[in-house]
């Protein structure tokens, strides 16, 4: 097995010097979360004195910080932004919108905008591999960090996913780093020089952040702006990079659910059995792997792709897949009980994710589904709803919307939570049923985040009598 991995940085000097960041710099950091807290984690260890802004009284962490960092300038409230523009840079956690009146106003300035990605990506010397994509970002993340470690190499796995990406650097550097990326993230980077890129697939989402598909779209594939090998979907037809005049030198690999041979990583039925293909080999049985789900198989090619451009041989990778179980909350089977099986897929924070859970499914559906639609089209789940799901199950902020859009083609309830919805679910479901939870929409109205949905989702499934 070859694995030879390029070390050099794109930025020879390691420094913030290369972001014109020097210690008479004033850099204001905006928005506090994990990304802020990393952020200033990272200048005060370089010996800089940054300032927090946060246009909210008391955001999560600012005890602790102001417990720890005692002689920080810290400004919270409706009126911490009424200063920026007398920063020489602006680094804005990806929790804030770039098209906030006194953010952009900065930027029509010149004041330079920078990320936690781009201070990451000045100091990172080991190749990044980078992973966006409205779903399956973390799954893939996660197979490809296996994959390098199986390979006998060490890797950094972080970003949008556990540890924030700046947090990476404290510990030695790895031959490799993978970071999973949002398109919060993503919006407002400029120096990311990744040795891979992919955008695993495209679905609307984060409507109310963005003024249009296009634009959140847009946002998702200047991950390959810089990247040296682009890792492309060849099924997905909403990412055109023909158009993109920056990519028409970059080295291109396919990746998708097809049996097209110019899709490098594909499926081909081999003695009537479907197999992952990598340039013409067959490399593993797709029955042979153990994550469930027709977008897992697509998942499972993606992560191929992505370390084959490190030069870590697919053959080699595909022993992962044989054993990874894939992660909780997404298509994660709680239950068997009465023959109704019961799957918490809760991370189908989108109506893309729930598609591909209901298309993943071959038997009749009882749907739980609800929550912030997040200004979601519905409207794409109908042809599945109308041929899977014999009742649907609605709750939370945008239940009436879900009711409006599906009342139609399938029998709708309300309730009001989840505990209620496994009830219903128990008394609609019949033998060979799967109740699916996959609410297409995020948690946020009910729950903490989707972790919480799913854990109650189950803890009320584990308490059904036998």
């Amino acid at each position: 097995m070859v694995f030879a991995l390029n070390n050099q940085s794109p930025y020879p000097c390691h420094s913030l010097e290369c972001l014109g960041i020097t210690p008479d710099s004033k850099v204001i950091v905006v928005g506090l979360g994990v990304t802020g807290m990393s952020v200033l984690r990272y200048l005060l260890k370089q010996q800089l004195h940054p300032m927090l802004v946060d246009s909210r009284a008391n955001p999560p962490g600012l005890e602790e910080l102001r417990d720890n960092c005692l002689e920080l300038d810290i400004t919270t409230g409706e009126h911490a932004f009424d200063h920026l523009d007398t920063a020489t840079h602006l680094i804005v956690s990806p929790g804030v919108a770039l098209t906030t009146p006194e953010i952009e106003a900065v930027r029509q300035s010149g004041i330079q905008i920078l990320s936690d990605i781009d201070l990451f990506a000045i100091e990172a010397a080991a190749p990044i591999i980078a992973i966006t994509g409205s779903n399956g970002k973390t799954t893939v993340t996660t197979l490809v960090g296996n994959m390098i470690a199986h390979a006998g190499k060490s890797v950094a796995v972080g970003g949008n996913i556990g540890t924030p990406a700046l947090d990476l650097l404290n510990a030695p550097e790895p031959d490799a780093y993978v970071l999973e990326l949002s398109s919060f993230q993503l919006e407002n980077t400029c120096h990311l020089q990744p040795e891979a890129a992919v955008v695993l697939n495209l679905s609307a989402d984060h409507l109310d952040r963005y003024d249009d598909f296009s634009d959140y779209s847009q946002a998702k594939a200047s991950i390959y702006n810089d990247a040296t090998v682009i890792i492309k979907n060849f099924c997905e037809q909403s990412l055109d990079l023909n158009d993109n005049c920056r990519h028409h030198d970059k080295k291109k690999r396919y990746f998708g659910i097809t049996d097209d041979q110019e899709c490098h990583f594909r499926l081909e039925m081999i003695d009537d059995k479907e197999w992952l293909v990598a340039y013409d080999q067959p490399l593993l049985a797709v029955s042979d792997i153990l994550i469930q789900g027709r977008h897992n198989i697509s998942n499972a090619l993606a992560a191929l792709a992505l370390v084959d451009a490190i030069n870590i041989h697919p053959a080699s990778a595909v022993a992962v897949l044989r054993e990874f179980p894939g992660l909780p909350h997404r298509m994660e089977m709680v239950r068997d009980l009465h023959e109704v099986t019961w799957i918490n897929d809760s991370k189908a924070t989108n109506v893309g994710a729930c598609l591909a859970a209901l298309q993943g499914i071959n038997s009749r559906i009882i749907l739980i589904a609800g929550g912030d639609a997040k200004a979601a089209d519905f409207s794409v789940l109908s042809n599945s709803i109308n041929e899977k799901v014999s009742d649907m199950i609605v709750l939370g902020k945008d239940a009436d919307l879900l009711q409006n859009t599906f009342q139609t083609i399938t029998n709708m309830h309300h309730v009001h939570t989840i505990e209620d919805a496994v009830t219903l679910a128990t008394s609609l479901s019949s033998s060979g049923d799967t109740v699916l939870l996959s609410p297409a929409c995020a948690s946020l109205d009910m729950f903490k985040d989707y972790q919480a949905r799913g854990d109650a989702f189950k803890n009320a499934v584990m308490r059904l009598p036998q």
